[in-house]
């Protein structure tokens, strides 16, 4: 397996739930600011709340030192949105502050090297975190 690293991300442009709405995010928006990229396999799963809230509640001082926070999975931003509004104490994020990338098509976690591609799960993402620079460079990568 090749690295990504000091390269330049790979184009794409999905649905998002962010600040309660939808929006469309491609990789243009990663520039400008250090992101903090990551992964997880589904919505709704018993262990990807407490990463998630975990980035969520550090949202700020990301955006203090001039990075975002964003997070990606295979599910539609549909049910991002259902996650999101859920409450922490019946196993939702809300209130959550990052935007939720939808990536139905599977083409981001292929283009980082997470798709799982075999099992059961086949199609979900590992976990996977990406820090990109602010000229939209992969500066490291963790899975």
């Amino acid at each position: 397996m090749t690295t990504l690293i000091n390269t330049k991300i790979t184009d794409f442009k999905v649905e998002a739930y962010h600040n309660d709405a939808f929006k469309t995010v491609t990789h243009n928006d990663l520039k400008g600011k250090w992101s903090i990229f990551f992964f997880y396999p589904a919505d709704f799963t018993f262990v990807c709340p407490t990463e998630i809230v975990a980035f969520n509640d550090m949202d700020k001082k990301f955006q203090e030192a001039n990075a975002q926070v964003v997070a990606c999975s295979i599910d539609s931003h549909f049910a991002h949105r259902e996650w999101a509004l859920k409450p922490r104490n019946v196993g939702g994020l809300s209130p959550v502050t990052i935007p939720m990338l939808s990536d139905l098509s599977q083409n981001i976690s292929k283009s980082y090297g997470v798709r799982i591609n075999e099992g059961d799960v086949e199609g979900a993402s590992l976990r996977g975190t990406f820090i990109i620079d602010d000229k939209a460079v992969l500066r490291h990568s963790s899975i």
